[in-house]
């Protein structure tokens, strides 16, 4: 049950559907492909500078070079910052933040031919926001934002600063998030936006990313003996990884997990070997990821994965010849979990009564960046607008109303963790 303070906002945010569905259009139209989120960088920017959320233009900082590997293979890291907004609280900077915390990159959109509307066209058809970004990421961004802007225009000022860290690079290496984390004041929670249908996520699944390159002896088609398919072998290698991904998920268990089809998905997403249809191809190359569960470590599902396909490459014909390598494209993301009882956990959950009147609890099985808040000791939960089964597809797509009542649910749940950091009782 809400206050009447909390009813004044939720209905303001009522109000403004329209305004954070262009936002929301706004930004996908700003093309953010991961290596090119400069210009929605400063289009965000602008928007946090025209609202007074005092924003904080920020390149990744060169101090965790050391602790992320892929550091390297970020490109252009010059024209590519983090940008941090600030709703200051009653007394700014006097207790630990509560930091909100988005992705402004994008996947690539794949073949426009795929889509029925423009990728990067922003439309607003049959009730949703459609486009590249327009579920992960964007539109969540669109609803903190909304949100923050709509607490300080009702008057709300609560007993804490709230950040807004919109960052680079989720898609690759988490570098964004990673820098955020070394350079920015230690939060005492954190709400991690993704495209969780409005659910509120305690816990998160993790994902490890793999490589694995085959090599082998090309030759004319006509005299296939003469050489050794790396194809065949690049096969064999993806039989043994489906088969190990089956055997985790046979032994997989967690309470928030179960009901899911696979507890730790796993899937394949570029396969290729060849460069010519009558010649045996010598190199092959797959990559993919894996999820892991709370409680498990990155580094011993890496050794099971080499342990899986080494077994493979002892006993498989098809890989006599053309041993698999494997290699692992970034660090991975931490699978996560917060306890019930952590009050941004508890908010979310009594603000999601509050407007919607249920408690949605479950848990998420993709990887995000709130794994690196919880392996700093951050009590974190996931929790945003639109469905992770439209991302990463065409047309990708956001329901309106799911961006109000997320704007709605974040709002509530901020004044929420202020009754609770007063000592008042929840309405």
């Amino acid at each position: 049950m809400a206050d009447a303070r909390e009813r004044a906002v939720v209905a303001r945010l009522a109000e403004l559907r329209d305004e954070l569905a262009e936002l929301t259009a706004a930004l996908v139209r700003v093309p953010s492909v991961t290596g090119e989120e400069g210009a929605v960088a400063q289009t965000v920017a602008g928007w946090m500078e025209d609202n007074g959320l005092r924003p904080e233009v920020k390149h990744v900082s060169e101090q965790v070079r050391g602790r992320v590997a892929s550091f390297a293979d970020e490109r252009d890291l010059d024209r590519r910052p983090n940008v941090f907004g600030w709703l200051r609280g009653r007394a700014p900077g006097g207790a630990p933040p509560v930091v909100l915390n988005g992705h402004l990159d994008v996947v690539p959109p794949g073949d426009p031919a795929r889509w029925s509307r423009d990728p990067f066209g922003g439309e607003r058809a049959d009730g949703m926001v459609w486009g590249r970004g327009a579920a992960d990421m964007k539109g969540p961004i669109a609803a903190a934002l909304i949100a923050l802007r709509t607490l300080r225009d009702c008057g709300v000022e609560l007993a804490f600063d709230v950040q807004m860290q919109c960052v680079i690079a989720e898609e690759s290496s988490s570098i964004g998030t990673v820098s955020a984390l070394d350079s920015e004041p230690r939060p005492a929670a954190a709400i991690v936006l993704e495209p969780s249908r409005n659910v509120v996520a305690p816990a998160g699944g993790g994902s490890l990313q793999f490589t694995v390159e085959t090599r082998g002896t090309a030759a004319h088609a006509a005299v296939p003996w003469t050489g050794r398919s790396a194809l065949d072998g690049l096969v064999a290698a993806y039989d043994a990884l489906r088969a190990f991904a089956r055997e985790r998920n046979a032994r997989a268990a967690h309470p928030l997990f179960d009901g899911l089809p696979e507890a730790v998905p796993f899937g394949v997403g570029t396969f290729h070997a060849g460069e010519w249809r009558a010649m045996l191809p010598e190199d092959g190359m797959l990559s993919g990821r894996i999820g892991l569960l709370p409680g498990e470590r990155i580094e011993d599902l890496r050794a099971e994965l080499l342990a899986a396909v080494a077994i493979a490459a002892s006993v498989d014909p098809r890989l006599e010849g053309c041993a698999p390598v494997v290699s692992w494209p970034n660090e991975g993301f931490p699978a996560w979990e917060t306890a019930r009882e952590a009050p941004v956990v508890r908010a979310l959950e009594d603000a999601c009564e509050a407007v919607a009147g249920e408690r949605r609890v479950g848990a998420v099985t993709f990887g995000a960046d709130a794994g690196h808040f919880a392996a700093a000791g951050i009590p974190v939960a996931l929790f945003g607008p639109g469905n992770i089964e439209h991302a990463h597809m065409a047309d990708e797509r956001v329901a309106e109303a799911e961006l109000v009542e997320a704007a709605q649910v974040l709002a509530v749940a901020l004044m929420r963790l202020d009754a609770a950091a007063a000592g008042e009782a929840a309405p």
